[in-house]
């Protein structure tokens, strides 16, 4: 059964009365307060306001740590289920754009399917302090894990000798335990949703330097079940490919399970254009490989990367 909530009890005062009472008052101002809060994070184009979440790390140090995972605090057990078995109860939260039960921070994403990772842009991030950058995660017990990628960098934008750019690029990674309604779409038990923000707000362009995977992997090697976003190369998209994301501010990228297939089914859906009043309350309930040139970049990278370790210069 849906879990909608419903404002419905709000209760406004009788018909007669002509004012409004003080707390029903106060309830009317909370929900136009929970419409802007929640109208901002539809413009932000991810489904869930990350700002609802606790920050991850809250020092990436001087110099920072250039790749790392870390715990996600879960408010009791997890339900969720991954590639239909029950999901491990430890659930790391990588600064390369992906969520791994392994306490992984590997950043070449054209890795082989060798372990279990939910990966919405699985790349080579740096996060640094001074910047706006940050990971937050908000577990909603019985209802989702939202896990959000708040304007990382990639490495490559700065071992370019290019200062980072003004960006938007954001990411999250939605994962249902239970059918809930959010922002008018009926999401059902572990749906995995992806939801972006281009590298230019209102564009397709996340930047010249993209070697990102972007894919569902169980873990059991190359043979293994994958789950991929439709268009791609095996999951692989580069610079040029920006325009295969749902990108724009009401669509995500939805994993819905199908025990038929054994796998999941991948899909573009969309979210209302103006989240619906009871999806404002359940908002304050919860208050594909490339050429070998392109691998090649991505060695040489790592070198430089990994000699540049103790003198980033931001």
């Amino acid at each position: 059964m849906s879990r909608e909530l419903s404002t419905d009890t709000l209760l406004l005062g009788r018909p007669h009365d002509g004012l409004l009472k003080p707390a029903a008052l106060l309830a009317l101002l909370a929900v136009f307060f929970l419409h802007a809060l929640v109208c901002t994070g539809a413009k932000a184009g991810l489904i869930i306001d990350p700002s609802a979440g606790v920050d991850l790390v809250a020092s990436f140090g001087d110099p920072p740590s250039l790749d790392f995972a870390v715990p996600i605090p879960l408010s009791g057990s997890f339900q969720g289920r991954f590639f239909g078995v029950q999901a491990p109860s430890a659930i790391y939260a990588s600064d390369n754009g992906n969520l791994n039960f392994d306490n992984d921070d590997w950043y070449l994403s054209d890795a082989d399917n060798a372990l279990a990772r939910i990966s919405p842009f699985w790349d080579d991030f740096l996060f640094a302090d001074g910047l706006p950058n940050r990971i937050t995660a908000f577990h909603n017990q019985g209802s989702f894990l939202a896990v959000s990628w708040v304007r990382p960098h990639l490495f490559l934008e700065l071992t370019t000798g290019q200062p980072f750019p003004g960006t938007d690029r954001s990411f999250q990674a939605l994962w249902m335990e239970s059918d809930t309604s959010i922002r008018g779409f009926d999401f059902k038990r572990d749906d995995i949703a992806f939801s972006y923000v281009g590298h230019v707000a209102g564009t397709s362009n996340f930047g010249p330097s993209v070697f990102a995977r972007v894919a569902l992997d169980d873990g059991t090697g190359p043979g293994g079940r994958t789950a991929v976003l439709p268009g791609s190369a095996n999951g692989q998209i580069f610079s040029g490919d920006g325009d295969l994301l749902p990108w724009r501010d009401d669509q995500f990228l939805l994993f819905r399970w199908n025990p038929a297939l054994d796998n999941y089914d991948v899909s573009i859906q969309s979210l209302t254009a103006i989240p619906e009043p009871s999806s404002l309350v359940l908002v304050v309930g919860i208050v594909v490989a490339g050429g070998a040139g392109k691998v090649g970049r991505r060695l040489i990278a790592r070198r430089a990367k990994r000699s540049q370790a103790n003198n980033v210069a931001l």
